[in-house]
C-alpha cells in the first residue's frame, strides 16, 4: 500500500483540526508557513502543531508567524527565514504590481482584458505552487466557480 504525503490543502485542514481539538487557534499565517514547510506526513503536521504550541507556552507568548519561524528555526523555517512567506495572497500582490493594478481588483468581477491576463497568472501560479483545487482558486478570485481557472492547465 503506497500512502502518499498529503497535499497543500489538506495540510492546512489537518493543522485547523489540530489547533481545533487541541483548543488553541491559529493564524491563517502561521497555518500557511507549517503547511509549506511539513510536507512529508501527517504525523510531522502534527508534532510541529504541538511543538509550536510547547514553544508557545514555555516563552508565556502568543501564537504568531514570528514566533512560529523563531521556534522551527534550524528545522521546518530554516528555508523560509531567507524571504517573506509565500502564500497565494502575496502571488496575487506580486502579480498585481507586476501588472500595475490594484490586487483587490484581480478578485472583483469585472473581465477587462487589463485584468483578465494578470488574473489568470496569478491563478496559474497558485495553482502550481500550492495545487489548490481550481473550486479553491476560483473562490480566492472573488467567488468565481472553477470554469475561469479551467485553461489553466491543457487538456490531454
Amino acid at each position: 500500500m503506497d500512502v502518499k504525503p498529503p497535499d497543500y490543502e489538506t495540510r492546512m485542514a489537518i493543522l485547523q483540526k489540530k489547533a481545533a481539538d487541541d483548543g488553541f487557534s491559529l493564524d491563517s499565517e502561521v497555518i500557511e508557513f507549517i503547511a509549506h514547510s511539513c510536507t512529508s506526513s501527517v504525523r510531522e503536521l502534527e508534532g510541529a502543531a504541538i511543538k509550536l504550541l510547547a514553544y508557545s507556552s514555555l516563552t508565556n507568548r502568543e501564537i504568531t508567524l514570528d514566533l512560529a519561524k523563531t521556534a522551527f528555526r534550524g528545522s521546518l523555517g530554516q528555508q523560509r527565514e531567507k524571504g517573506p512567506v509565500l502564500s497565494p495572497e502575496r502571488i496575487r500582490e506580486i502579480v498585481a504590481r507586476r501588472w500595475r493594478v490594484r490586487a483587490d481588483a484581480l478578485s472583483s468581477q469585472r473581465r477587462t482584458k487589463d485584468l483578465t491576463v494578470p488574473r489568470q497568472v496569478a491563478m496559474f501560479l497558485i495553482k502550481e505552487t500550492f495545487d489548490l483545487s481550481l473550486v479553491r482558486i476560483g473562490e480566492f478570485f472573488g467567488g468565481r466557480d472553477h470554469s475561469p481557472c479551467d485553461s489553466l492547465h491543457p487538456k490531454s
